[in-house]
């Protein structure tokens, strides 16, 4: 069964934290930030275990979702996926689809490196897909200091055990791996993550919180704007970050989505 607690620790296995280092978790949830444009994030993907929220995902073609590998951990008759539908209370609108297959990166399962999943649907989704940025992109995007948008369904305070069920976003940047480094330790593969970090939720007090996904937006898209054209692109998916989610010395880790292996992977 897909509980907090057991995505916590295939997560924990994948990106061991060091004993001074606050244990990551998955993170399902925006803290801060506003409701999503529904015209800016029509790819927004929920995943649900059993009719509950547990991942986020995007959808990169009509029968096919990416998301966290370690939100793809259960049987595919208990998941479920939701598209076309920022608030998941109104079932007036999208579409829900099953799974008939899916696939994790095998760098995902051998070593907790590449935390990237892709979920085959039984019925195409009408919805708009995201494009994937390609590696040139990706790492224009994604240098210190480049602004990015993180979008899921999460709770949004640190400790709100039920998500509110509509689409957040918010605004963080791209900060120097060392800073994820320095809190993950090992577990942190600046090859295939990328590091980023929100804004103070209380600015002017040197410990605010700062805006940022947490434990239930795993999987949902990081997403970098072009300059020559404005379009958005997916440069990673959410994988883990501090217990308590927006502390102000842990940045969130990606997982790249735009590196060569998980271009290979996604295809």
């Amino acid at each position: 069964m897909a509980t907090g607690a057991m995505l916590a620790a295939t997560l924990l296995v994948a990106a061991p934290s060091p004993a001074a280092s606050p244990a990551s978790q998955p993170v399902p949830r925006i803290l801060g930030g506003a409701a999503a444009d529904p015209a800016a994030t029509p790819f927004a993907a929920a995943i649900l275990f059993k009719d509950r929220f547990i991942c986020s995902g995007s959808l990169v073609g009509p029968r096919h979702v990416v998301t966290a590998g370690h939100c793809a951990q259960d049987k595919l008759s208990n998941l479920t996926v939701v598209t076309g539908r920022p608030d998941l209370r109104n079932l007036a609108v999208g579409q829900v689809s099953g799974i008939v297959a899916k696939y994790v990166h095998p760098d995902f399962e051998k070593k907790g490196v590449h935390d990237l999943a892709v979920f085959g649907l039984t019925t195409p989704s009408p919805s708009p897909t995201i494009s994937i940025a390609q590696n040139l992109e990706g790492n224009a995007l994604t240098v210190p200091g480049q602004p990015l948008t993180v979008a899921g369904w999460g709770a949004t305070t640190p400790f709100q055990d039920k998500p509110p069920g509509f689409l957040k976003s918010t605004l963080v940047n791209a900060v120097n791996k060392k800073q994820c480094g320095k809190v993950y330790g090992r577990g942190f593969i600046g090859s295939a993550m990328i590091c980023a970090k929100g804004a103070p939720l209380s600015p002017g007090k040197k410990r605010s919180l700062r805006t940022s996904p947490c434990a239930g937006d795993s999987g949902g898209p990081l997403l970098g704007t072009l300059p020559t054209t404005g379009e958005s692109r997916l440069v990673g998916l959410v994988s883990f970050g501090p217990r308590i989610c927006g502390l102000p010395f842990a940045p969130v880790s990606y997982a790249k989505t735009f590196d060569p292996s998980g271009l290979e992977f996604l295809g």
